[in-house]
């Protein structure tokens, strides 16, 4: 016998009891008492008749709460049951990217809430207001769900400003990280090749300045080291300021042409500054499409396209972390090969 269960009467408003007598009619199939049945003579639910439908158990309290919490994709705008990871449409990740970035996600360029809202009412997230966007949209020979996998974090600051650079033409959108730490920017974005040449043209047009700095401390630490004179570690100390005394000596012989190489040098470094603070995100478009076209013409992988299309892009902040023991490696050997080589 079918379950009845938290289902009405339509004759009596009732619900029916596992006891109940229950018939139902014989064409659109709504059950009834057996003695409300009888006391009609014939099915009341004239709109099923007239429509020709048949009766459907109506969802319950919490199979209809079940149904609200449908989770909408952010990429391609399909419902998904919740607790999902990914989206059963498009692959993508079900996460809401745009708060798990941190610093480098949220603020990692002129990030504008009217910029979500405005791209989550394209894919569907909110309620639509023009067209949605197709996930098969074309950014310059990627997809936007591509581009939305490479992404990962903060896809909601970069998918607009992917589009921006793609319809527009144009190369200028800001990103305040890149005023201070350009380096670690392309560190956290995967961006290799910037990254390294980043730190190694800062680290050349800090030089000046530096050794200006080591002679002016080079006095003082030569003093706290010929204080430690006890035994074999005393003798090394003295080496060791010997050196700093003769590197100091030799910087303030040219102390005049090493202040106007600073001083180059550091409008050289708030020159490239500004332009990575304009171009930085155009520059993670590029390197986003061509990462994503090397991607999907290599055929030898047996892993499925969007996973390594995520691997391939996605965010870290471990790699800034890398970024800046790489940055200190290259200072200390810069100071060891000046004071013993």
């Amino acid at each position: 016998m079918a379950d009845y269960k938290n289902c009405t009467c339509i004759a009596c408003r009732n619900e029916f009891e596992p006891d109940d007598d229950i018939v139902v009619c014989p064409e659109c199939g709504t059950p009834y008492h057996r003695d409300c049945w009888n006391a009609h003579g014939h099915c009341i639910n004239t709109a099923l008749h007239e429509s020709g439908e048949s009766w459907t158990r109506p969802e319950s309290a919490a199979e209809q709460q079940v149904h609200t919490e449908e989770v909408v994709c952010p990429n391609c705008g399909s419902k998904n049951e919740p607790g999902g990871l990914f989206c059963t449409q498009c692959g993508c990740s079900m996460r809401d990217r745009s708060e798990s970035d941190g610093a480098f996600g949220g603020f990692s360029g002129m990030y504008r809430d009217d910029d979500a809202a405005d791209w989550r009412q394209r894919l569907g997230v909110l309620p639509e207001e023009r067209p949605r966007d197709n996930p098969d949209m074309d950014l310059g020979g990627v997809t936007l769900r591509d581009a939305a996998d490479f992404i990962g974090k903060n896809v909601m600051y970069h998918l607009p400003r992917f589009k921006y650079f793609h319809e527009q033409k144009r190369k200028l959108a800001p990103n305040f990280v890149c005023v201070l730490f350009p380096e670690l920017y392309f560190a956290y974005r995967k961006m290799w090749l910037p990254m390294i040449l980043c730190i190694l043209v800062t680290f050349l047009l800090s030089i000046p300045g530096v050794l200006i700095s080591m002679a002016y401390q080079a006095e003082a630490v030569a003093s706290m080291l010929y204080m430690q004179t006890s035994g074999a570690l005393g003798e090394a100390y003295n080496i060791v300021a010997d050196r700093f005394s003769t590197l100091a000596e030799s910087i303030n012989a040219h102390y005049d042409a090493l202040y106007w190489a600073d001083s180059i040098c550091s409008y050289v470094t708030l020159v490239m500054h500004i332009l990575l603070f304009l171009f930085a995100n155009f520059l993670y478009y590029r390197h986003a499409v061509k990462k994503i076209q090397k991607v999907r013409a290599d055929e030898r992988s047996l892993m499925d396209v969007q996973s390594r299309i995520r691997i391939a892009g996605g965010a870290h902040f471990g790699y800034v972390l890398l970024a800046i023991l790489a940055e200190f490696v290259l200072t200390a050997a810069f100071t060891y090969i000046l004071m013993f080589l």
